[in-house]
């Protein structure tokens, strides 16, 4: 299997990489609900809130010429605490060890990183497992109506925060 290739969304692309983004992400949420999901998710005021923020970056994955996911991350140069905003596996292309792959790309074309940060929704266990046992990820706080994340005004009412220190 060939690396995986990040290239950047151009701004003819961004209605197409919105979509796709929404189909994974619904699909995941199909496949634990088990019913037919017709509200899109996540929102799309929330895909554009995080394309407009500073120090953003979106990229189409790309395997051996094929768009097969994509990601939004917000890079820090002067931290070097980065955030995965989104990161999506097209749905015919999962359980691929395509994730895996693409995840070590996003690393390699930030080595500097000392810290990554994501955020998942508490059902979908599959990303759970992803994170935590193949990326290297932490659980670092589980959100819910107990403990709300300040600043968080839609999403999923249950989610956690996954960390992973790089040791450099």
């Amino acid at each position: 299997m060939n690396n995986i290739i990040l290239q950047d969304v151009k701004k003819e692309d961004i209605s197409v990489f919105k979509n796709k983004l929404q189909e994974s992400f619904m699909f995941g949420a199909q496949k634990y609900f088990e019913e037919n999901i017709t509200d899109k998710i996540p929102e799309e005021k929330d895909i554009d809130e995080s394309l407009n923020t500073n120090d953003t970056y979106s990229y189409h994955l790309i395997l051996n010429n094929e768009k097969v996911g994509g990601t939004i991350v917000e890079i820090n140069d002067k931290t070097n605490h980065n955030e995965l905003h989104f990161f999506f596996i097209y749905p015919e292309y999962q359980n691929k060890k395509i994730g895996y792959l693409s995840w070590k790309a996003i690393e390699n074309k930030y080595p500097q990183t000392k810290i990554w940060t994501c955020y998942t929704p508490y059902f979908e266990k599959r990303n759970i497992n992803f994170y935590v046992n193949k990326c290297g990820f932490h659980i670092v706080a589980f959100y819910n109506q107990y403990n709300k994340l300040e600043g968080i005004e839609s999403g999923p009412e249950e989610f956690f925060k996954f960390e992973k220190v790089i040791n450099k």
